[in-house]
């Protein structure tokens, strides 16, 4: 009720210094106006790619990057890569 007093002052402020030439009624909004219990609301159906167990975009997808880039990685980080040993 607070908000809504707050807005009406500042509504008559603008009306008094001429910035507002039309009226505002006020509308009473019932509760049940905003409830989520109609037949337009349902729940959202789960996309394909949730249902076939896929990424959602084909770009998602792991690619092996080219031995090029990976021996590349390999000779710039040399220093700070650890040899690969098996399992812990």
């Amino acid at each position: 009720m607070k908000k809504y007093k707050q807005l009406n002052q500042a509504i008559q402020q603008a009306r008094d210094n001429g910035l507002l030439f039309f009226h505002t009624p006020f509308v009473s909004f019932r509760g049940q106006d905003y409830s989520n219990q109609h037949p337009a609301v349902t729940k959202t159906p789960p996309s394909p790619a949730v249902l076939n167990k896929t990424t959602l975009y084909d770009w998602y997808d792991w690619q092996q990057p080219p031995e090029k880039k990976i021996a590349l990685m390999r000779r710039i980080y040399k220093d700070y890569l650890k040899e690969e040993s098996g399992p812990p």
